[in-house]
């Protein structure tokens, strides 16, 4: 149990760092600052599937 809760981590941590750097390499110039609630959700909903 512990080594499948452990990928599920490395996982999420992986979607975390591939999103931010989306968000940085690809920045809206309508949208200069992403709303933290937002990437808060996102979040959530991929715990949400795993």
């Amino acid at each position: 149990m512990n080594r499948i809760s452990r990928y599920k981590n490395n996982l999420v941590l992986l979607a975390i760092s591939v999103v931010l750097s989306l968000r940085i390499f690809a920045q809206q110039p309508e949208i200069p600052n992403p709303d933290p609630l937002r990437f808060a959700k996102e979040i959530n909903t991929f715990t949400e599937w795993n």
